[in-house]
């Protein structure tokens, strides 16, 4: 019998690696393994209760039933992973915006829809702020380039919408930066500060009919302060749509 034979029956003898059942160098070993947007996911599903800052290679691990060498395979540290997820939120945001431009309404409606969406977006990311401005926004790169672009173009849509081109007519000369940022904060207290709201509106603060509330408030604010606006400046609409369209191009 030839010797190659007996060495492939016999017994005692281990069995060699073939190139099928070798892994792959640097990929650790684990039953569980799944890819980058499974732990993209069990990321952001932890991210709603823990902060950024306090998030651990651990935690996702578990939520992923995973091992957490593989996280560190498909990103590195977890500043890199937090600064994925910040990058695909961003994104999911700009999106929503995208798809709410194609609304018709009066300029009440469309802002509204925005106050919307701003409500729904951290009801589901609480701690969206800090995870963009530690992992995303102090870096430097094309990533963070992309994504003050994607702000920079929100913000110009709501300019639009306030300026009343594409709905009554009527201009408003406020700085859509700020009130683009100033939804955004008030949105974001309703969640990061939550139980405050809790005590003082009891339980009704989970319940659709506080988040319609909510959002007329916000709607109102913002509506009352662009028409003290108008009557503040002294100016016609005509002047003022000719200012909104001076600041949209610097």
């Amino acid at each position: 019998m030839p010797l190659h034979h007996q060495e492939k029956n016999h017994p005692d003898m281990p069995a060699r690696k073939t190139e099928k059942t070798r892994r792959p160098q640097g990929r650790p070993s684990t039953s569980g393994a799944v890819g980058r947007e499974a732990i993209l996911a069990a990321t952001r599903e932890t991210l709603k209760t823990v902060p950024p800052g306090e998030i651990t290679f651990q935690q996702v691990a578990l939520l992923a039933g995973i091992d957490k060498r593989l996280i560190r395979y498909y990103f590195g540290q977890m500043p890199d992973l937090l600064k994925v997820v910040a990058i695909q939120i961003t994104e999911e945001l700009r999106n929503r915006f995208i798809a709410s431009s194609v609304h018709d309404g009066s300029v009440r409606d469309r802002l509204r829809l925005r106050i919307s969406i701003f409500w729904d977006f951290f009801g589901s990311n609480p701690h969206y702020h800090r995870l963009v401005v530690d992992y995303l926004f102090n870096t430097v790169g094309p990533e963070r380039d992309a994504a003050l672009d994607r702000f920079r173009h929100s913000i110009g849509e709501l300019q639009t919408l306030l300026s009343g081109e594409h709905a009554s007519g009527q201009a408003y000369p406020l700085d859509a930066r700020f009130i683009h940022v100033s939804i955004a904060a008030i949105c974001e207290f309703m969640f990061s500060a939550k139980p405050i709201f809790t005590a003082l509106f009891g339980n009704e603060v989970d319940t659709p009919a506080f988040k319609e509330r909510f959002c007329d408030f916000v709607t109102d604010l913002v509506m009352g302060s662009v028409k003290i606006g108008v009557a503040a400046s002294g100016k016609t609409p005509d002047k003022l749509s000719a200012t909104a369209r001076t600041t949209r191009k610097r």
